[in-house]
């Protein structure tokens, strides 16, 4: 029988992902006002300030190696995150936030060149099947999730429709976040993938026959034709 979660943890990691999402939604409406650089900024400030408690408490002085390490990390973390910054400012948060998902071969190939970790054959075509799906989900179901939301209901419920899918989609991602362990403990890696897969493939063909298309079409057009 697998462990249940504890509690604590659980609501750390929604915690942990709705704060996430409160950042990205953030640079977006700061990216009105403020340069980029202002706002990556307030990321290692804040870091700073909540973090400077703990190491007051347990304090530990690194060697000039270790040093020179801390400074490439805060470097070229800067760096990315100016980036991604630019990023949130061109393109919806789901969107940019997706692409940096590229980050899982950078992490082989400096775990490879630095630490001479093996890159196997089935790690990398592990890595490009991953990259590949992450591909195919950015430019799919990722932004045309949010498109369909905004754009299917009529007027006149529009925003309380709204909040109850967008509500109905985040309690969704957390049952399959949940019930992944379970799953995976019960059928195995390869059956639990197997079943999503086959939940994907009902998915489409939901999708294609239900969904209406709405490319091209105002918002007035998509609510009389599927009112009428």
């Amino acid at each position: 029988e697998p462990a249940p979660l504890p509690l604590a943890g659980i609501l750390l990691a929604l915690a942990g992902a709705w704060l996430s999402a409160c950042a990205y939604v953030s640079v977006r409406a700061l990216g009105r006002s403020e340069h980029p650089l202002v706002i990556v900024f307030y990321f290692p400030l804040v870091g700073l300030l909540l973090t400077l408690p703990a190491v007051l408490l347990q304090p530990v002085w690194p060697t000039p190696l270790q040093i020179l390490a801390l400074v490439g990390v805060g470097l070229f973390t800067q760096l990315g995150q100016i980036g991604i910054t630019k990023g949130l400012l061109g393109m919806p948060a789901g969107r940019a936030t997706a692409m940096s998902y590229g980050q899982v071969p950078l992490a082989a190939l400096w775990g490879w060149w630095f630490f001479r970790e093996p890159l196997d054959p089935d790690t990398a075509l592990a890595g490009v099947l991953v990259l590949a799906a992450i591909a195919c989900y950015s430019m799919s179901l990722a932004p045309v999730t949010w498109v369909v939301i905004s754009e299917i209901f009529p007027n006149r419920i529009r925003g309380a429709a709204m909040s109850v899918a967008v509500t109905a989609l985040w309690i969704a991602c957390f049952i399959l976040t949940y019930s992944f362990p379970i799953l995976n403990a019960k059928l195995g890696p390869s059956g639990t993938f197997w079943l999503y897969a086959g939940i994907c493939v009902a998915g489409f063909a939901y999708i294609f026959v239900k969904l209406p298309e709405t490319k091209g079409k105002s918002l007035e057009q998509i609510e009389r034709e599927l009112v009428d």
